[in-house]
């Protein structure tokens, strides 16, 4: 069940960064301490229900994940040369 989210780990934990921040942070929606905790850990666990769902909705069609392919794109280009 987990094996395609490991397959884009660094695609998901870079999404997640993004949406927490953008949620909980003043330069987004400014939610930290606003909310109860209670609250914050029904939207982390949804936050992660919908990675695990769009992994593998992605590996489905993909090899890897987006930032992953970039990595391994930059990490081969420099042995190259």
């Amino acid at each position: 069940m987990f094996a395609p989210l490991g397959r884009m780990a660094l695609t998901q934990y870079l999404l997640q960064s993004v949406v927490c921040t953008l949620i909980f942070n003043g330069y987004g929606l400014g939610l930290y301490g606003r909310v109860p905790f209670d609250l914050c850990s029904y939207v982390g666990i949804s936050i992660f229900v919908l990675q695990i769902w769009s992994s593998r909705v992605w590996i489905a069609h993909h090899a890897t994940g987006p930032a992953e392919w970039l990595w391994r794109r930059l990490s081969y280009a420099r042995g190259r040369s």
